[in-house]
């Protein structure tokens, strides 16, 4: 049986989830489910406001919709232009960063969680099993769900004086959805742009307040 790390490759996510659900999986599969690559980024001195006292550097995610949406679109390696910082504050780049491909990585239980949505969806339906009490439903309502959602998230987020994006919110969201196994009415897993663009408009959490708290300059 195929291993999966808990922070997996491109390589290794794909062929987990091959032989997981019989399918063939490449990266803007991966991506088109709502699965968000996270990098290690090296340290750098003097960008106090990344790295803080992190000299050896720290594990950062892609949270910008675009960004992803251009990896999705051409495969190339990744260009981030927001991630972010060491505290958790979204931080922009100009004119952006280049990331590997070889230097992306899935987690684990966001993999898992999808092979399990794919496997139920595509299971055979049976009269005599008895539906579960806890299986996963499409949910027509899931707009209002994800505005519930998205404003616990901000309230959290403020009391840590943090203020994340509406795309990070959307993909906060679209990650406890999958956690919880909630799928929009076509029974397919809710990305963050979709959460953003239906559920999220005039949610925000900077109000009166500058998401990005610095420009760098990227690599």
């Amino acid at each position: 049986m195929n291993y999966l790390p808990k922070d997996a490759t491109i390589e290794q996510a794909c062929n987990w989830l091959q032989a997981k659900t019989g399918e063939t999986w490449i990266l803007q599969r991966l991506i088109e489910c709502g699965l968000r690559p996270h990098f290690w980024l090296d340290y750098s001195p003097g960008l106090p406001a990344i790295f803080g006292d992190r000299l050896e550097g720290f594990q950062t995610s892609m949270v910008f919709q675009g960004d992803l949406t251009r990896l999705e679109a051409d495969g190339a390696d990744a260009l981030v232009t927001m991630f972010t910082a060491h505290d958790g504050k979204l931080i922009k780049t100009e004119p952006g960063w280049r990331v590997p491909l070889s230097d992306l990585r899935f987690k684990r239980f966001d993999i898992e969680r999808i092979a399990e949505i794919v496997n139920r969806d595509t299971a055979p339906a049976t009269d005599a099993a008895p539906e579960s009490a806890t299986a996963s439903k499409p949910v027509t309502d899931w707009a209002a769900l994800a505005q519930q959602k998205a404003r616990d998230h901000i309230k959290q987020q403020r009391d840590r004086d943090l203020y994340p994006s509406q795309e990070a919110i959307g993909d906060w969201v679209a990650s406890e959805f999958r956690k919880t196994g909630i799928v929009g009415a076509d029974g397919k897993p809710l990305s963050g742009a979709t959460i953003k663009r239906h559920a999220l408009k005039g949610i925000s959490s900077a109000v009166g307040k500058q998401l990005s708290t610095v420009i760098v300059r990227g690599k």
